[in-house]
C-alpha cells in the first residue's frame, strides 16, 4: 500500500507541473540574460517604434519614427567581428516623411555599406539625381585606422560589468511562447532602474568621461522620470531569446516620449556563410561633395540665401542701379 500510495505521490507531482520542478521566475530570468551575454554567434530582428511629443506651441509639434535593424553577426573573432546587417527607418516630422534603407556588412576587417534608398522631406530632383551616384552600389569604406583591440577591451569591460548587474525584477511567469522555432516561457519584468544608472557610468567612463557626481544625480532624476513595461521569453536553452518593451518619458518640463521595443534572436551559435560585395567599389568623401552642398542649400535659413533689405551688395552701387533704369534712392 505503501509503495502505490508513494507511486501515485510521485505521478501526480510529474503532470501537474508542481513547482517543485520548475525554475524560480527570477532565477530564470537572470540565467537567460548572462547566457545571452555570452552569445557570439546569432541572427536577430530589432524593431523600434517612437513618437516624441513637443511642449504646446513649440515646432515640430510631433516626430514619429520606426527603426528595423535585421542580420546576422560573429564576433567569435574579436579581432575581425562578421556581420551583415539591413537597417531600415521611416521618420515624420509633423505631415513631412522621409524613410531610408541602409545594408552593412564587415568581413576580414574591412566594412562594405550599400545605400539602397534614401528619401527625405521636399526632396528636389537635383538631390534625386545625386543619390543616383552612390545608391545601389557596394562602396567599401576604410578601416585601416579602426582600434578594434580598444573597442574589444571596452567590450570585456561592459561585459564583466553586465555579470554583476540585474537589470530586470520582479519576474512573473506569463506563459509559454515559441520564438523563432525555439520554444521558450516569457516573464512579465520591471526594469532595475540604478542597474541601468550604473551601466550607464560604466560606459562613459570606459569612453574616457567620468560622470561628476552632479551628474549622476541628474542622470537618477532623469530614469526617475521613465517608467517601463516588459515581456522577456527565454528559450529551452536557458537563454533570453526575445525583449518587448514600452518605454516611457513624462518629464516635469519639455518633450514627452514613448517607445516600442521588440529584439528578437536565434540561431545561436550557429555558423553562417559571409563574402565580400564582388563588385564594390573604392569610397571617398569626396563623392559626398555635391550632395553636402544640395544638403546645406535645402537647410540655410532664408536670410542666408537672400540680400537683407536694402542691402545693394559690393558691386552695385547707387550710381550703377540708376544707370541700369532704377533710381537711386
Amino acid at each position: 500500500m505503501k509503495r502505490l500510495t508513494a507511486t501515485l505521490l510521485v505521478v501526480s507531482v510529474l503532470f501537474s507541473g508542481c513547482s517543485l520542478f520548475q525554475k524560480d521566475p527570477q532565477e530564470a530570468v537572470n540565467e537567460g540574460v548572462k547566457e545571452f551575454a555570452q552569445v557570439k554567434r546569432a541572427s536577430s530582428l530589432t524593431k523600434v517604434s517612437g513618437i516624441i511629443h513637443s511642449p504646446a506651441g513649440e515646432t515640430p509639434a510631433q516626430i514619429t519614427f520606426d527603426f528595423e535593424v535585421q542580420g546576422q553577426a560573429d564576433s567569435t573573432n574579436q579581432e575581425e567581428p562578421r556581420f551583415d546587417v539591413t537597417m531600415k527607418v521611416n521618420v515624420g516630422v509633423d505631415d513631412k516623411k522621409g524613410s531610408a534603407e541602409i545594408q552593412v556588412r564587415s568581413l576580414n576587417k574591412k566594412l562594405f555599406l550599400k545605400l539602397n534608398s534614401l528619401s527625405l522631406p521636399g526632396q528636389p530632383a537635383e538631390l534625386e539625381e545625386q543619390l543616383k551616384t552612390i545608391s545601389q552600389t557596394w562602396w567599401n569604406i576604410p578601416m585601416e585606422d579602426t582600434p578594434f583591440g580598444k573597442l574589444n577591451e571596452e567590450q570585456k569591460g561592459l561585459q564583466e560589468k553586465l555579470k554583476n548587474l540585474t537589470f530586470f525584477e520582479n519576474a512573473a511567469e506569463d506563459g509559454p511562447e515559441v520564438v523563432q522555432g525555439m520554444d521558450g516561457t516569457r516573464y512579465r519584468v520591471d526594469l532595475n532602474k540604478e542597474a541601468v544608472k550604473e551601466l550607464l557610468v560604466e560606459i562613459s567612463r570606459l569612453g574616457g568621461q567620468i560622470p561628476s557626481p552632479e551628474e549622476q544625480t541628474a542622470l537618477a532624476d532623469a530614469l526617475s522620470e521613465l517608467s517601463f513595461s516588459g515581456v522577456l521569453t527565454i528559450g529551452e536553452d536557458d537563454a533570453l531569446h526575445r525583449v518587448r518593451s514600452t518605454v516611457s518619458v513624462q518629464p516635469t518640463q519639455g518633450a514627452s516620449s514613448s517607445f516600442d521595443i521588440d529584439y528578437q534572436g536565434w540561431d545561436y551559435g550557429e555558423k553562417f556563410e559571409l563574402a565580400e560585395p564582388a563588385d564594390a567599389r573604392e569610397f571617398s568623401p569626396l563623392l559626398l561633395l555635391p550632395l553636402m552642398s544640395t544638403l546645406g542649400s535645402l537647410s540655410a535659413p532664408a536670410e542666408a540665401i537672400l540680400p537683407a533689405e536694402g542691402d545693394l551688395g559690393a558691386e552695385q552701387t547707387p550710381e550703377s542701379t540708376e544707370a541700369e533704369g532704377v533710381p537711386a534712392q
